[in-house]
This record gives C-alpha cells, sequence and structure tokens, in this order.
C-alpha cells in the first residue's frame, strides 16, 4: 500500500503581485499546465489581456493612492462597477453617479453594498 497522494488536477501558485504577469507567462509557456479562471467570464482571457489588466489595475491603484482611504475608495469604485452597489433599492451603474435631492427620500437615502451591508443615511433638520 501507498501512502502517495494521487496526482493533483489543479494547484495554487502565490506570487507577489508584482511578480504575477511573470508566472503566468511561466505556467502558460509550459506544456504541462492549463490555466482555468473561476469566477463569471463570458470570454477567456488571453494573456496580452490579462497583462493589459494587471497594469491597469495596478495604475489604478496608483491613482487613488496606497493609503488605507484610497484603498477603501478602489474597493468602492470596483464593487459598484461589479454591481453590488445599491441606492434605495437601484442598483448603481457607473461609479461616478452623484447623488442628488431626488435621491432622498424624507430626508432619507440607503445604502446598500452587497447583499448583507446596509448604511441609512438621515438628515436632520
Amino acid at each position: 500500500m501507498s501512502l502517495r497522494p494521487s496526482p493533483a488536477s489543479w494547484f495554487e501558485v502565490l506570487v507577489l503581485r508584482d511578480d504575477l504577469t511573470a508566472a503566468i507567462d511561466a505556467l502558460a509557456r509550459s506544456s504541462k499546465v492549463e490555466l482555468q479562471s473561476h469566477g463569471e467570464s463570458r470570454t477567456p482571457l488571453l494573456m496580452p489581456e490579462c497583462r493589459e489588466r494587471l497594469v491597469e489595475f495596478d495604475e489604478l491603484r496608483q491613482r487613488y493612492g496606497r493609503t488605507k482611504f484610497g484603498q477603501s475608495c478602489l474597493a468602492a469604485r470596483r464593487l459598484i462597477e461589479q454591481g453590488g452597489g445599491y441606492i434605495n433599492g437601484r442598483r448603481l451603474e457607473a461609479f461616478d453617479y452623484l447623488i442628488t435631492p431626488k435621491d432622498f427620500d424624507n430626508m432619507e437615502i440607503l445604502l446598500r453594498a452587497g447583499k448583507k451591508r446596509f448604511h441609512k443615511i438621515k438628515i436632520k433638520n
């Protein structure tokens, strides 16, 4: 009886963000590894597109700043872009939506992030 594990059909690679594109390129060049993404991707992501998206994301992180506040703003932007931001039950279509007095109902506004995080803002006279 052998105690060796059976060969795995997948594995995870942990690398620094700066080394990610090099690691993906190296895996893609090898003929023994098939890259598989998880999520609801409608089209397969090709290597040049992947590299462009990573560079674009890193530039966006630089613009928002590497402070806690800047990263929080970036996380909120991504949440809205992925369809998880709501005002009074209406999904936000754009991250730069401007809240106006029409959005308030009885001097209140309900903000929702995802399914479980709610914040109610009340304005006192």
